[in-house]
C-alpha cells in the first residue's frame, strides 16, 4: 500500500535542504514508542505552570526543575525539584532547588538547569518582586527582575546549597539577567550558560529583553566570567545552547520563531545559521542522541493547533527533518497564543527519550499541569532524517 506520509516526510526533507521551514511544518507526524504505538503523556504535578527543565545524572536519576504555582509568575512561589529513578515510570518531590525569599511578595520561577560531571546538579535561577494590582486574577502583578541565584546540590536534589552572589547581577549592556536552558561543559571543561536581559525604557519604566550573552565558569560555577553577546544586531531571549563535540556548539535563539546560530570556538564567537522552525514555535531545548544525531524539541504555539514537536538532523545541525508531535494540547477555548510547551528531553540508557512539557489545558487535566511522554526517536524518524 502507498504510505502518503513517507512522501510527505521525504518531501519535507527536500524543503529543508531547500530553506523552506514553512514546508516543512505541514508535514507533523505522531511519535511512537519502541513498540509502534503512539507515545501517550502522563503528568507529573498538576497546577504547576512548570517551564520545566530535566536532567540526566550518571546514575540514572532523572531531575526535573520547575515553578511550583499555576501563573505566569503572579504568583509567590518556587522552582520544585522532582525526581525518578525508574526511566520517568515513578516520581517523587524533592527539595525546592530555587524557594523565594521568606517573607516576600516573590517568586523563583526561571532556569537554567544541568548535571555536571560526577554527579553534582547546578540551577541558576531567577525570579521577580510582586507588587499587588486588582485586576489579575491572583491579586498580584510581577514588578522587578530579582538577581539569579547559583543553587548547588551533591544528592540528587534532596538537599540545595544557595550561593546569592557570584553570578553577576546586571549584563554588559546594563539590564537584569534571566538565566535560560541547559547548563553545559564542553570539551574544554568549561561551563556555558546563556542569559537574556532586559533594558528598562528611561521614558516608561518598561522593560523590554534585549540580547542573548553566553556566561562562562571555569570552576564548576562558582565564578561567572567572559559574557559574550550572540548577536548583538538582533533581539532575542529564551536561548538554549547545545554542546556538539570539540569546541563546536549550537544555540536555538527565541524571536517570533527559533534561529539557530553556531559556534567553533567553544562559545566565544557565534554566526548566525537562519530560522529552524515556523512563526509560533518556541523556545527550543536540543540534545546530542548517543548516535551522534541532534534532537530539536519546542512548543508549536499555532493558535487552535497546540503541541509539541520534535525535529532531528544528523549532519550536525545544518538541516532538519520534518517536524514529528510529541504531545497534543486541547486549543484554548478563544483563539490567541497557546499556554504551552517549554520541552525539556533526556535519553534513558536503552536509547529511548523522555520529554518534559507544560499545558494549561489538555485531556490529561484542565488546569496547568506538569507531564512527560517516553517515546522512541529511532521509531518516530526512520525515515525522516536528512
Amino acid at each position: 500500500m502507498f504510505d502518503s506520509s513517507v512522501l510527505s516526510r521525504t518531501i519535507c526533507v527536500f524543503a529543508g535542504w531547500l530553506g523552506s521551514v514553512a514546508a516543512c511544518q505541514a508535514a507533523a507526524l505522531h511519535a511512537v514508542r519502541s513498540d509502534g504505538g503512539r507515545a501517550v503523556p502522563r503528568i507529573i504535578a498538576r497546577d504547576v505552570c512548570a517551564w520545566p527543565a530535566m536532567t540526566r545524572l550518571e546514575d540514572g536519576t532523572i531531575l526535573v526543575a520547575n515553578f511550583n504555582q499555576p501563573s505566569h509568575g503572579r504568583m509567590v512561589g518556587d522552582v520544585d525539584t522532582w525526581a525518578s529513578v525508574d526511566d520517568g515510570e515513578s516520581w517523587e518531590k524533592r527539595a525546592p532547588g530555587a524557594p523565594h525569599s521568606p517573607g516576600t511578595l516573590s517568586n523563583r520561577m526561571n532556569v537554567a538547569f544541568g548535571a555536571l560531571p560526577g554527579g553534582e546538579v547546578l540551577l541558576v535561577a531567577s525570579g521577580w518582586s510582586l507588587k499587588t494590582d486588582a485586576s489579575t486574577p491572583s491579586g498580584l502583578q510581577i514588578d522587578k527582575i530579582l538577581r539569579p541565584w547559583v543553587s548547588r546540590s551533591f544528592d540528587g536534589g534532596r538537599t540545595w546549597l544557595i550561593d546569592r552572589e557570584s553570578f553577576p547581577e546586571f549584563s554588559p549592556g546594563g539590564g537584569h539577567q534571566i538565566p535560560f536552558g541547559p547548563l553545559q561543559v564542553g570539551a574544554s571543561g568549561d561551563l556555558l550558560v546563556p542569559v537574556y536581559d532586559n533594558i528598562p525604557n528611561p521614558k516608561s519604566g518598561k522593560t523590554k529583553w534585549t540580547h542573548v550573552y553566553v556566561y562562562r565558569s571555569r570552576d564548576r560555577g562558582k565564578s561567572w566570567m567572559d559574557p559574550v553577546v550572540i548577536d548583538a544586531e538582533a533581539s532575542y531571549n529564551e536561548t538554549a545552547l547545545l554542546h556538539v563535540g570539540g569546541d563546536r556548539w549550537l544555540a536555538f535563539c527565541r524571536t517570533t520563531h527559533l534561529v539557530a546560530y553556531e559556534s567553533p570556538d567553544d562559545g566565544r564567537t557565534w554566526t548566525r545559521l537562519g530560522p529552524v522552525t515556523d512563526k509560533s514555535c518556541y523556545p527550543a531545548n536540543a540534545i546530542r542522541l548517543r548516535d551522534g544525531r541532534i534532537l530539536l524539541s519546542y512548543g508549536n504555539r499555532t493558535a487552535g493547533d497546540p503541541r509539541v514537536e520534535a525535529k532531528i538532523s544528523s549532519d550536525g545541525g545544518r538541516t532538519w527533518s520534518a517536524p514529528t508531535r510529541i504531545a497534543e494540547v486541547v486549543a484554548a477555548p478563544k483563539p490567541g497564543l497557546e499556554d504551552m510547551g517549554y520541552p525539556s528531553s533526556v535519553q534513558l540508557a536503552d536509547g529511548s527519550l523522555l520529554t518534559a512539557y507544560y499545558a494549561k489545558h489538555s485531556r490529561l487535566y484542565d488546569g496547568y499541569h506538569l507531564a512527560v511522554v517516553h517515546w522512541d526517536a529511532a521509531r518516530t524518524f526512520d525515515v525522516a532524517s536528512p
